[in-house]
């Protein structure tokens, strides 16, 4: 289901941007295009899109360059995609160094792309965790003997892991008390640890680059009814994820903490 939002498309290629802008437009999303990175910068600045998605080589600035720049002048506070036609390390990794949260290849079915955009919204996330963009960097090093096609990888998810890790979380909160999560504290506490398990579990560069879908897709796999109140933490993720209380849920587990919160 699309989800009404404003979206900044950047591509040189004024065919490719119409085209694609169009073809968003008809799942409900609003979309504005630029040509340039130059121009793209000053607008994302001005008037903060919802979700950035940019092309890579550009003439005068490319999109990594933007990114970059987005990241350090403090501007970034929304998703930004890259969109390329190259599914390769090199394009993954200078992505995920300037700032990139997630990658579109150029040509892939548009309910794929549409569903990558509506997650993104749906969720609240503003960026790929910094814990997981540093095992995504890591890993990204050591798959560069092989030749995989690490975006195209990512586009499927499995199901059995993100059960896994939802099985586990829900192990762990039950064996606290009946009511666990009825305390924003406990809320706090949880997204620490589930966040820890998701980062445990994805081993591999396909299942890192979807984080935020692991995570998300072991929440519906639970059954508590405090967990619809995540949706609005997920947007202050990236302050959440220093809070003293979400480190310590993380390495010590839900019992431990608990335990240790009643002494």
């Amino acid at each position: 289901m699309a989800v009404p939002a404003t979206i900044l498309l950047v591509d040189d290629d004024p065919f490719v941007a119409q085209l694609y802008g169009h073809s968003f437009a008809s799942y409900g999303l609003r979309v504005t295009t630029v040509e340039n990175a130059e121009d793209a910068l000053k607008y994302a600045i001005e008037s903060p899109p919802k979700l950035l998605i940019t092309d890579v080589n550009m003439p005068g600035m490319n999109g990594f360059e933007m990114a970059a720049e987005l990241k350090r002048r403090g501007k970034k506070c929304f998703p930004l995609f890259f969109f390329t036609a190259h599914d390769d390390l090199d394009v993954l990794t200078s992505g995920l160094e300037a700032g990139g949260d997630a990658f579109l290849i150029k040509g892939s079915g548009l309910p794929e792309i549409i569903e990558r955009i509506s997650f993104w919204m749906r969720t609240g996330f503003l960026h790929l965790p910094t814990a997981a963009r540093v095992k995504a960097l890591d890993l990204a090093e050591l798959a560069k003997k092989g030749s995989s096609k690490p975006i195209k990888e990512a586009a499927e998810l499995d199901p059995a892991l993100s059960k896994s890790i939802a099985e586990q979380a829900a192990e762990e909160v039950m064996a606290v008390h009946k009511d666990y999560g009825n305390r924003m504290v406990e809320r706090i506490y949880f997204l620490g640890r589930l966040s820890h398990l998701v980062l445990e579990a994805c081993t591999d560069l396909k299942s890192i680059l979807r984080f935020p879908d692991y995570l998300m897709a072991s929440v519906k796999g639970m059954n508590f009814p405090w967990l619809s109140d995540l949706y609005a933490m997920l947007r202050y993720y990236d302050r959440l994820e220093k809070d003293p209380r979400f480190c310590a849920a993380a390495e010590q587990g839900l019992v431990s903490i608990s335990d240790g919160e009643s002494e």
